[in-house]
């Protein structure tokens, strides 16, 4: 076996130093050359062999790679993205709907703040405004300003009726403005005045507020005492049909507290029965609703379905065919869309709709098209549910221009009947 190191000292290195010292006698400027120059030498002698076989198992291979891992390249140029696969229509429309979905809390409670708005009751007769101010461009604190002053005169009057129906007035106020503390504070002021008062119907309709607002704001202890209040004012009055309201209420708050049974026992033994010795045909059919959402609440599905159908029979037999009847089948839509009975749902849906349209109940319609889109997303019919979820944003951007503070605004600047004295 060849050794190569050695062979190369006896042939190369030595010859080399004869003639390297030989120099540097006379040559004394090339010292330091010929230093450097054994040094080398002398460690290539005494450096271990690399063998032929070790290049053949890939050692030399090996201690290249070592270093060229280890060599800092420095490239020239923009640095080198990978970009993700473009995005198909299917997964564009995927992302809308999810989009959709994260707005959807938002929504859920302005229709919930347009519902309370809908339930407030004002107290007394409504005065027109004065003809120089029924043009007037009002923002809520001028509205408040002007509702104030009117107070603050009726109180130097001595007129306590006035003043109550004022404060319950600017409560509303607040409620609007979504100032739901001085609303409270406002309708807690009213009626103590209706008490003092001694005026059942002021306070019958003050405690109502009250309790609407308990309810929207998430206390439903607070909101059962006044309702329970509403319930006896109405009995102690002969007003039956406030009487039973408040009775429906108070058993749709037992169930959202999970009192199930007691909740549906009453709309069953009480709430519905009155309703229908009243012949308060609307009134039976939201009940008949109602109930249907207890069960459904429980997952009672067979039950929440034929009080569904019971509300839809009773209004189409007395040709109940705009809000009652839409509601009534969307709910009943809305339960075979959790049972994954889709092509039924689609059915009642689309009749909801079509009742919602002619009735003018575009939240509604606008609720129907989320789900309708939802469904047809589900079963992977992208062109419908392109074609719901355009329906739907352009009800919601309508709906939520008409009812957003400036809209309500709007509303005061124009309506005749506000209860103000300028």
């Amino acid at each position: 076996m060849t050794n190569y190191p050695l062979d190369f000292c006896k042939f190369v290195i030595w010859p080399m130093l004869y003639w390297l010292f030989y120099l540097v006698s006379y040559r004394v400027c090339m010292r330091k050359l010929s230093i450097y120059t054994l040094a080398s030498c002398l460690f290539i002698c005494f450096s271990p062999p690399v063998h032929s076989e070790n290049i053949g198992n890939g050692t030399l291979a090996k201690v290249l790679d070592s270093l060229l891992m280890k060599k800092n390249v420095v490239e020239i140029g923009p640095m080198y993205y990978e970009l993700p696969p473009e995005k198909t229509a299917e997964q564009l429309l995927e992302e809308k709907y999810d989009e959709k979905h994260a707005g959807a809390k938002v929504l859920e409670q302005l229709f919930k703040r347009r519902q309370l708005i809908t339930a407030l009751q004002q107290t007394g007769q409504a005065l027109p405004l004065p003809s120089h101010a029924v043009n007037a461009q009002f923002t809520f604190s001028d509205l408040e300003n002007a509702f104030q002053r009117s107070l603050q005169a009726y109180l130097q009057l001595g007129n306590m009726e006035m003043v109550s129906n004022l404060q319950n007035r600017i409560g509303i106020l607040h409620v609007e403005n979504e100032a739901y503390d001085k609303a409270l504070n406002s309708f807690q002021q009213a009626l103590t005045n209706k008490e003092i008062l001694k005026n059942i119907q002021g306070e019958l309709a003050v405690c109502s507020n009250i309790a609407s607002l308990y309810s929207f704001t998430g206390n439903p202890h607070e909101a059962s005492v006044y309702f329970d209040r509403v319930r006896k004012l109405s009995k102690k009055t002969g007003n039956k049909a406030s009487e039973v309201s408040a009775l429906e209420q108070l058993a749709l708050l037992k169930a959202e507290k999970g009192q199930y049974q007691d909740a549906e026992q009453d709309m069953i033994k009480d709430v519905i029965p009155t309703y229908k010795r009243l012949r308060n045909l609307k009134g039976r059919i939201n009940a008949y609703n109602n109930l249907a959402s207890m069960y459904l609440a429980e997952e009672k599905y067979t039950e929440s379905r034929w009080f569904h159908l019971q509300a839809i029979k009773l209004a189409m037999l007395n040709n109940h065919l705009g809000d009652d009847l839409s509601y009534s089948l969307y709910q009943l839509g809305k339960i075979k869309k959790i049972q994954k009975e889709y092509d039924l749902a689609i059915v009642d849906y689309q009749a909801a709709a079509s009742h919602a349209e002619r009735s003018g109940d575009e939240w509604l319609r606008m609720r129907i098209y989320d789900d309708l889109g939802d469904i047809y997303l589900q079963t992977k019919d992208y062109a419908n549910a392109s074609t719901y979820l355009e329906a739907y944003e352009d009800l919601k951007e309508k709906l939520m221009r008409t009812y957003t503070k400036e809209e309500n605004l709007q509303a005061h600047k124009t309506d005749p009947k506000l209860l103000v004295l300028m």
